[in-house]
């Protein structure tokens, strides 16, 4: 018997060797991907609108089948009915309207934002985008979809969008009194990971004889920045 328990004595020191090693190993990589978990954090990017009220000017340009950022026989295929001549809104020179800001501690980059309108006032109508109307032409995401400039933000800095949505763009008959919708943020922060912020805003465009503005009211961050 005590010979037996000699023979056995080293295989079961050596498992508790193997073991003790095991349980060494799975703390270490463990604490490897919480160290990194919380790099991440600190380093997290989180990019929103300021939430208050912004005023841009807007001036009338001939639509010319033209929208920023958007290749132009795309346009002209979805919007061929809407004439080269109409008069449409846009922002005047080489304005953009401001206001994006990176409140996080890590650096944000390949940003892009989308206009979604979920709620339109007309001069003689109110009414509801569902899913078949977000659909149409003007409304649709890939339409309402645009970087930024400067298309990455290092902590404290502001970026500006460099056009207004194709929804109020093409508002040749000075309908819109008022849009309500989301607006979603997409980045990257420095690990290559996607993110997405989601925040409400309205915007009422205000046409006057001699000049044309348009107000943006952006509310606290509806969603928090999310892995997309």
């Amino acid at each position: 018997m005590s010979s037996w328990i000699t023979s056995v004595a080293p295989v079961i020191t050596a498992l508790g060797s193997l073991s003790g090693a095991g349980a060494a190993l799975y703390v270490s990589v463990r604490t490897r991907r919480e160290v990194r978990a919380d790099r991440q954090l600190r380093m997290l990017p989180i990019l929103a609108f300021k939430p208050d009220a912004a005023i841009h000017m807007l001036e009338r340009r001939k639509f010319g089948h033209r929208i920023g950022g958007i290749n132009p026989e795309a346009v002209e295929e979805l919007f061929g009915n809407v004439s080269e001549e109409v008069a449409v809104n846009d922002l005047p020179g080489a304005a953009g309207a401001q206001g994006l800001t990176n409140h996080g501690q890590g650096p944000a980059f390949m940003i892009e934002v989308t206009w979604i309108a979920k709620h339109i006032t007309l001069d003689a109508e109110s009414f509801e985008l569902d899913a078949k109307k977000q659909k149409e032409a003007k409304y649709r995401r890939s339409m309402n979809s645009m970087p930024t400039s400067p298309g990455h933000l290092a902590p404290g800095e502001a970026a500006e969008l460099t056009r207004i949505p194709t929804f109020l763009i093409l508002d040749p008959c000075k309908q819109i009194k008022e849009i309500e919708g989301d607006i979603e943020i997409s980045y990257r922060d420095a690990f290559g990971k996607c993110w997405k912020t989601v925040q409400e805003f309205r915007i009422i465009p205000q046409y006057m004889e001699k000049e044309s503005r348009c107000v943006y009211i952006f509310t606290d961050i509806k969603r928090l920045p999310t892995i997309q």
